[in-house]
């Protein structure tokens, strides 16, 4: 095949080599900026995400955050105790609707 195109075929069959070989290196380069300016936005949101649930406080009524954090710290403590207790009122107790505020708030 390459014996029948003149020499004027093989150029232009060389450029068009050339000329796609170029596109797809810079085709990799703007992906690779690309994937970088998604990575640097998940890092970004990846840790807005976490500082709001560094934030994040379970409150109990007419306790301080303080009480309440030693509460829980309580509760941690004795878990293998306390979560049949937690899952039964969880589950039996609250209807699906008070569950539903309950993750809300």
């Amino acid at each position: 095949m390459l014996l029948s195109k003149t020499k004027k075929e093989l150029v232009c069959d060389l450029i068009f080599y050339i000329i796609l070989t170029c596109n797809y290196y810079r085709l990799q380069e703007d992906t690779a900026a690309v994937n970088k300016a998604i990575k640097e936005k998940e890092d970004e949101l990846v840790g807005i995400v976490l500082s709001s649930l560094q934030e994040m406080r379970i409150k109990f009524p007419g306790k301080s955050d303080m009480e309440a954090e030693h509460i829980l710290d309580k509760i941690m403590e004795d878990w293998k105790f306390h979560k049949p207790r937690v899952a039964s009122y969880w589950l039996v107790k609250l209807d699906s609707i008070k569950r539903r505020k309950v993750g809300r708030n």
